[in-house]
């Protein structure tokens, strides 16, 4: 978090909730923890007939896996060890889709948010991150913001990030 500037309760409960604490297959059998998947190639066959072929991992990765998720024909990264999916996670958040949230919603703060989350519009910090990360296409889930800012307060993950701040 320190490095990165992405809240430590908004990366840990993205990873419970996507690895399912650690026992989804995902987590489990390619060390994904966050559901990042391998990206089509350009020019990838239209006809129906997806292979592996198709489909590109980050050099943090050492492959892919079908699972189906949206679609059953999507692909998973794999990783050697959980280190790399928690530092593709730090990656993808810092690239282009993601950066406003870093630079828009400090810790601690308090920020008005477009929809309605839990009956308000002014929220806590991470649960604007746990917005923005959905309107920003991270996940398809429809409740997805719902889901990790629950996971951020049942756990009281947010006070890692206070314990973080203060170092």
């Amino acid at each position: 978090m320190q490095r990165t500037k992405i809240p430590a309760s908004v990366t840990l409960a993205q990873g419970l909730f996507e690895g399912n604490a650690g026992r989804g297959y995902l987590a489990a059998q390619a060390n994904n923890h966050f559901g990042i998947k391998c990206q089509l190639r350009p020019g990838y066959r239209r006809d129906g007939r997806i292979s592996d072929d198709d489909f590109d991992h980050h050099s943090l990765a050492i492959g892919c896996v079908q699972r189906t998720d949206d679609y059953v024909w999507d692909r998973f990264e794999v990783y050697p060890s959980a280190r790399e999916s928690f530092r593709r996670h730090s990656m993808l958040l810092q690239g282009d889709r993601y950066r406003w949230m870093i630079r828009t919603y400090e810790v601690g703060e308090i920020y008005p948010i477009s929809k309605q989350l839990y009956g308000h519009d002014r929220v806590p910090y991470y649960a604007a991150w746990s917005v923005g990360l959905k309107q920003s296409g991270y996940a398809t889930a429809k409740n997805y913001a719902e889901k990790i800012t629950l996971i951020i307060e049942t756990y009281q993950l947010w006070k890692i990030d206070y314990e973080l701040v203060m170092e």
